[in-house]
């Protein structure tokens, strides 16, 4: 199976090239948008932009399945699902405190000591 370069909209900051060439790589997009500032103020600035620009419109975006490969999820959903998760672990953190301050705990307890 060949890789194809793509762009990756959904991932990308401006475009979505960077993200496109990080997955084509291999690597971490962050390594490439780097790799790109570094060439913008090292003396590359209107190659790189250039080379950006039409790589931008020439590439495809990539296809859906393609598209969340390196997928990471929108912030609300991160969000949400985190709420979610801390409302879970609360009513749980309740009702064993409430077990714990309970008599049955007590009771529990005392004929688990007598063994």
């Amino acid at each position: 199976m060949s890789k194809k370069l793509y762009r990756v909209s959904n991932e990308g900051i401006i475009g979505g090239v960077c993200a496109g060439v990080a997955r084509f790589l291999g690597v971490s997009p962050k390594l490439v948008r780097l790799i790109a500032v570094l060439f913008l103020f090292f003396g590359f600035f209107f190659i790189t932009t250039v080379i950006y620009l039409i790589l931008m419109y020439v590439l495809e975006d990539a296809p859906g399945h393609e598209a969340s490969l390196h997928g990471k999820k929108p912030f609300k959903s991160v969000l949400n699902n985190a709420e979610a998760e801390l409302q879970t672990s609360k009513k749980r953190l309740n009702e064993i405190e409430r077990f714990v301050t309970s008599n049955a705990y007590d009771i529990e307890k005392q004929f688990r000591n007598l063994k």
